[in-house]
């Protein structure tokens, strides 16, 4: 387009500035998840869900979600490719995809509306907008509980829909990213359902595994998070008695309970199932405040991201050129 040809710009140039234009993008204009292709997959995994799990029996509810998410990703690399034949697989197709992938800046969004609703006592509309970005039962939750699921859902989705999406990206490719994305769509609609999600489960938490020990100390710079290590060994045997939690998630939960100084995790519903989870730092109540900080925190973190990148474009474009 324009006489302008992506495969001239040297690889240690394009994809750099493709992540920092796709991020700031996403930033400015996120992609409501009602029109995202998340959403698609979310549907199409309930689909699976509903079609394959009364049909198993009790020992091959696992095996049945092993093999319904082989399917899943068949179908889902099945339309990737068929998009891909049509457009060009350059840099700009990989960075609409990259796009596709990320879905922090709605889920930010979405919780200072909560956020704004909690302020003025409309919890009945506070759930309604919780709802749509949680995995979990908001109906039986009080204001605290409501808070407290808000910043959880903040900072988890800010590493698997913004940092994990990204990181993918820069190291392979938007496809690699918007596969992820399906897995994580995946894990949500079939997490009510422990053994039917088992499969998906450990394939996500490999693959969150190092860049969870990797990026979780640089994350707790920005806060004052002392002391959340010794947090997660205190909690790490009672979280992992429930086979529905990742210890990915208690590290990043640990952090920002440290950096917020208030209370996260604790007892859940999934489709009026409870789930056991210990309460991270009990009794600290969490305000309109620790939104907020959340919200700042995870924007600084951008803004150093968005600074490494640039400079590692930089460095490697002196080194090869």
């Amino acid at each position: 387009m324009f006489g302008f040809d992506p495969n001239a710009v040297p690889v240690a140039v394009a994809v750099p500035a493709a992540a920092i234009a796709v991020i700031l993008l996403e930033w400015i204009l996120p992609l409501p998840y009602k029109h995202s292709p998340a959403n698609f997959c979310h549907r199409l995994g309930v689909g699976f869900q509903r079609q394959l799990l009364p049909k198993a029996a009790a020992k091959q509810i696992a095996l049945y979600g092993a093999l319904s998410l082989i399917v899943f990703f068949a179908i889902i690399g099945t339309l990737i490719a068929a998009v891909l034949f049509i457009a060009p697989n350059d840099v700009i197709t990989q960075g609409i995809l990259f796009y596709l992938a990320l879905g922090y800046q709605d889920i930010a969004q979405s919780s200072q509306q909560t956020n704004q609703l909690l302020d003025v006592g409309q919890k009945s509309a506070a759930k309604s907008s919780l709802k749509i970005t949680t995995d979990f039962d908001v109906e039986p939750l009080s204001e605290l509980g409501l808070r407290k699921l808000m910043n959880e859902n903040l900072v988890l989705r800010f590493f698997a829909l913004w940092l994990m999406p990204t990181l993918l990206f820069i190291l392979f490719d938007g496809l690699a990213a918007l596969l992820y994305r399906a897995l994580f769509e995946i894990i949500r609609c079939w997490s009510a359902n422990p053994e039917f999600s088992k499969f998906a489960r450990t394939v996500n938490n490999l693959l969150e595994l190092i860049p969870t020990w990797v990026f979780a100390p640089l994350y707790s710079v920005f806060k004052f998070s002392g002391g959340w290590l010794k947090l997660y060994g205190q909690h790490k045997k009672h979280w992992r008695l429930n086979s529905l939690n990742s210890n990915n998630q208690l590290v990043w939960l640990c952090i920002a309970a440290q950096g917020c100084k208030t209370e996260f995790a604790g007892p859940v519903k999934i489709s009026g199932n409870k789930f056991d989870r210990p309460r991270l730092l009990q009794g600290k109540t969490p305000t309109t405040e620790t939104t907020n900080q959340l919200l700042r925190w995870h924007n600084q973190f951008r803004v150093l991201v968005l600074m490494l990148i640039l400079l590692t474009s930089a460095l490697l474009f002196w080194v090869t050129s």
